[in-house]
């Protein structure tokens, strides 16, 4: 049975946190103007469908301020480049649940997405193309972090595809669109609609939706679209 819903919104980060070169920020930083001579930049989302809530250290200093809920993200942590060690661990605590390396290149963005269930949690990392659409255009990508969901399409409601057969940690490209108000589907394999999530679309923005949750998930655990904007 299909679902639908409006674009979530994030929480924002309540405290600012200087470590070590590392800061937050709410916005999209300019690398070429904040933070190291040779920065990165580096967004971490809680993709993991539970109630797990994880802080996240590079190179064993602690980054985020509240520890992150399902679906809730750091917004991007400008940072020096490099190769990054990197490890999420329950909130208040400094016990690691998952580690990774990750290669930060200079004036690049990427974000780290921490997925799969509590006993079997992994990362996927994808760099973000934050260069601005052409004028009166807007950029969109699809994410699948559906554990056991399979294989998924995005679609317009009564429109084409945008997105087709992406399987579990898979990102796609950007797309142009137009700006306007959307309903997106979520199709499964066999192209039935899962799920329904409407997103006005200005120009200038980009965008990236992902699937998440689970096929048997409850309420907010649900198979389900999330949209946030990358800039």
């Amino acid at each position: 049975m299909k679902k639908t819903s409006n674009t979530r919104r994030y929480s924002k980060l309540a405290a600012l946190i200087l470590l070590a070169g590392i800061f937050l920020s709410s916005c999209v930083k300019d690398l070429s103007n904040d933070g190291p001579q040779n920065a990165s930049a580096l967004n971490v989302v809680n993709a993991s469908p539970g109630p797990l809530v994880i802080n996240f250290f590079l190179n064993n200093n602690l980054v985020n301020g509240p520890a992150l809920g399902y679906s809730q993200e750091s917004r991007y942590v400008v940072t020096s480049s490099g190769s990054k060690k990197f490890d999420a661990a329950t909130g208040g605590t400094f016990n690691s649940i998952v580690a990774d390396t990750i290669a930060l290149e200079n004036d690049k963005y990427y974000s780290m997405f921490v997925t799969g269930l509590n006993n079997s949690l992994s990362t996927f990392v994808t760099e973000d193309d934050l260069s601005l659409p052409p004028s009166g255009k807007a950029k969109i990508r699809f994410i699948n972090l559906s554990p056991d969901g399979g294989s998924f399409s995005l679609a317009i409601k009564g429109g084409a595809k945008l997105f087709s057969g992406q399987a579990y940690k898979t990102a796609s490209t950007f797309n142009m669109v137009d700006p306007g108000v959307y309903m997106f589907e979520l199709r499964n394999s066999e192209n039935a609609v899962e799920h329904e999530a409407s997103l006005d679309v200005a120009a200038g923005k980009i965008y990236t939706i992902w699937a998440g949750g689970l096929k048997e998930g409850v309420d907010e655990l649900d198979l389900r679209l999330l949209i946030r904007a990358n800039n």
